[in-house]
Formats: C-alpha cells, sequence, structure tokens
C-alpha cells in the first residue's frame, strides 16, 4: 500500500483493520460515520453525500450477511451503502468503496 500511495501520489494511507466478526466491526464503528456495504443498502453516493470523516467501512463476507447481523449493524447507527446492481467479490468490495470514498469525499 505505501508503494501504491507513494506512485499515485495520496496524500493519506487508509488503515487497514484486522478482519473481525460483525459484532467487533459494530463496536469499532462509533468511531466515524460508519458505512456497511452492502447489496440491500441506498445507492453510496447517496449515503456519502451525508457522510464526515473519519470514515469507517465495513464489508461482509462473500455469502453475504444474516439478516440478524444486517439488523444489528442498522441499529447501532450505521448505514447500508450499495456499491451497485453487481455482486463484487469482497476484496474487490472492500477497494470499491474505499475509492468511491476517497473521491466523493473529496468532491464535496
Amino acid at each position: 500500500m505505501v508503494a501504491a500511495l507513494e506512485q499515485s501520489g495520496g496524500a493519506w494511507l487508509p488503515t487497514i483493520e484486522p478482519q473481525a466478526d460483525a459484532l467487533d466491526a459494530i463496536a469499532s464503528g462509533i468511531h466515524g460515520h460508519a458505512i456497511l456495504l452492502d447489496a440491500f443498502g441506498a445507492p453510496i453516493v447517496d449515503v456519502l453525500a451525508e457522510a464526515h470523516e473519519p470514515l469507517v467501512l465495513a464489508c461482509g463476507p462473500e455469502g453475504g450477511l444474516e439478516p440478524a447481523e444486517r439488523a444489528a449493524f442498522d441499529d447501532t447507527g450505521w448505514r447500508a451503502a450499495s456499491l451497485g446492481p453487481n455482486v463484487l467479490r469482497f476484496e474487490t468490495a472492500g477497494i470499491a468503496g474505499l475509492t468511491l470514498s476517497r473521491v466523493l469525499l473529496r468532491a464535496t
């Protein structure tokens, strides 16, 4: 990531937290604007229009979140945001969410 940041001339390096179960991820969102990347969420453009920094992104497993997990995120203030109609692999969804967040937050 450091080499990619230097190559692109980026101004910041994102923090990547270790893999966590849903309850740990829910608890970590308290320290910023918490967004859950989820196919059932509102378009990410709309969610980010209301966002502020610091921003915390979480994405679920490739099989998707269980309804109870999704409800737990919702109950603790996380906003669900969709990356569009296509299903993305876990690692691709994280990169796409981070990229869109960086671009859209910088534009506001």
